[in-house]
């Protein structure tokens, strides 16, 4: 089994394999072949493919964040609501008169 792959680490060895590119003078010519173009690419489209899985992911969890929020909020509404009905009847206890029986 593999290790999930993480966008941090793709990066890393990105900048790991283009560290020696660093200390390039800006006259100098830099020679990359066609294998290490493709292979870098792939790294790229990785990590594009990643970073999209990141941003979908974390749009869902605000949106679960999001409805938590109106949750509780909807949920105090409704009991100030039943509150303030419950508040009205002013002491008065009304019974059922199941089967019209004489009170």
């Amino acid at each position: 089994m593999t290790a999930a792959l993480k966008l941090s680490e793709g990066l890393s060895t990105l900048m790991q394999r283009c560290h020696a590119f660093a200390e390039v003078a800006d006259n100098e010519v830099i020679t990359v072949t066609a294998t290490e173009a493709r292979h870098l690419f792939k790294v790229f489209e990785l990590m594009h493919s990643l970073s999209i899985d990141m941003e979908i992911e974390l749009a869902c969890f605000r949106d679960m964040e999001a409805g938590r929020e109106i949750r509780r909020a909807t949920e105090a509404a409704a009991t100030d609501s039943l509150s303030e009905l419950l508040d009205d009847g002013g002491g008065k206890i009304i019974r059922p008169n199941f089967g019209n029986k004489p009170q």
